[in-house]
């Protein structure tokens, strides 16, 4: 049963999964002293314009090339024809890379001077999935921690542990966005002895061809971990006699986004984090995995809101909002406020752009998410006002001092119970 299923994988597995072999078409030109030998310093050229093929083959390729065209030249007896290099030797010659090629234009410019143009085909690859060209390249790198260790709820955890959770919760966050093309850089050992495998020789031509085609990074993530801890306060109610415990994780992260090419620094911003795992029921290792998960999820909602904040994709009939992300960026129950784009704001004194302004228009809550899209529902303003292309802001919650009331309830009044010197409380009707 279990050798079915992975045959019927592999026979019916998605499109997106694979990666395809392509031929790409590129134009060149050619010189020589005789028409053959044009043409196959015009093929030459077509080599050297390939990507992911090593210089030593395309030397290799090239002297093959120059081999058939003096073969085929000698045996009519010098006498340059049309197919004095054909198609088939070119593509033996090269081992198929060079799958085809078609002459645009051939002038003899003079008695010992020819000139040539070809349309060469010259196999490819294509990095399966989706086209990721019009997206922004980002890296997010492991993070750096200001101590060896970290002491967490009597435990001690290496900086590098720590550090790698949290480079994995933020990959994960960008990578489920959708919104950048993320490259890795933590296991780059791993994917260069994959490469030497496809540089040693013992895989095909098709499988070479994956070679240069490496994607270099726009943006880069960095950080450093400045702070981390997690401990339990135990606290006892005299007035009821019990004991209670307050479970937080605390965090402080420095990080900034940096443009590979310049070095410019587009966002820099220091997380304080405080988290409440009162609630949690996990082991120290499973919570101080959600805590740095929180975190994550905290910084790249603040640098995707900044760059790419949630937009209304769609209104169905019934009333349902679309929005344009999901996956983790998103969870079921999140508040947040539409917004519609006003006037552009222009810096006077660098003349950038600053934004645009934006106006509140509703409240909506999210009720689905889905790993692309999320729904939600208005729960304050009008439908009627809300359009496609608005920005969604997530409503940050307030944070209370242990002296504030919060008063929920309208008809809500202070409570009579009174507490005596001597511990015992007076209620009302006393």
């Amino acid at each position: 049963m279990k050798q079915l299923l992975f045959i019927l994988f592999f026979v019916f597995i998605p499109n997106f999964l694979l990666a395809v072999q392509t031929t790409t078409t590129v134009q060149v030109k050619g010189f020589g002293i005789t028409r053959g030998e044009a043409i196959q310093n015009a093929l030459i050229e077509a080599l050297k314009q390939t990507k992911g093929v090593s210089i030593d083959s395309k030397k290799a390729f090239s002297k093959r090339i120059q081999q058939k065209n003096i073969s085929i030249n000698q045996k009519n007896s010098r006498k340059i024809a049309v197919h004095s290099l054909s198609q088939s030797a070119v593509k033996e010659a090269t081992k198929g890379l060079i799958n085809s090629y078609r002459i645009l234009d051939v002038q003899k410019a003079g008695n010992h001077e020819w000139n040539v143009k070809l349309l060469v085909k010259i196999l490819g690859y294509k990095s399966p999935g989706l086209s990721t060209n019009h997206r922004r390249k980002i890296a997010v790198m492991p993070f750096y921690y200001a101590k060896r260790y970290f002491h967490i709820a009597g435990q001690q955890y290496s900086g590098t542990k720590i550090s790698n959770m949290l480079s994995q919760s933020l990959t994960n966050d960008f990578t489920q966005s959708r919104r950048f093309a993320v490259v890795d850089r933590t296991y780059l050992r791993d994917m260069s002895k994959e490469l030497g495998i496809i540089t040693s020789g013992q895989t095909p031509l098709s499988q070479r061809v994956k070679l240069g085609q490496k994607l270099g990074a726009d943006y880069l993530l960095v950080g450093t971990i400045q702070a981390a801890n997690m401990h339990t306060t135990n606290t006892h109610n005299q007035l009821l006699g019990s004991n209670s415990s307050q479970k937080n994780a605390e965090f402080i992260i420095d990080y900034r986004i940096i443009v590979v090419g310049t070095s410019q620094i587009k966002w820099s911003a220091t997380k304080k984090a405080v988290i409440d795992l009162s609630h949690s029921q996990n082991s120290t290792e499973m919570a101080l995995t959600n805590a740095i998960e929180n975190v994550a999820h905290s910084i790249a909602n603040e640098l995707l809101s900044n760059i790419y904040p949630v937009r209304i994709l769609k209104i169905t009939r019934v009333g349902t909002i679309v929005l344009n992300q999901g996956g983790n960026s998103l969870q079921v129950g999140t508040k947040m406020n539409i917004m519609h784009l006003g006037e552009k704001m222009i810096d006077p004194y660098t003349h950038e752009s600053l934004g645009r302004l934006e106006n509140k228009v509703a409240t909506i809550q999210i009720t689905n998410v889905t790993p692309k899209l999320s729904y939600a529902k208005v729960i304050k303003g009008s439908l009627n006002n809300i359009k496609r292309n608005d920005i969604c802001r997530r409503i940050k919650k307030q944070q209370f001092s242990a002296n504030t009331v919060v008063q929920d309830n309208p008809n809500w009044k202070k409570s009579s119970v009174k507490i005596e010197s001597n511990g015992g409380v007076r209620l009302p009707f006393d």
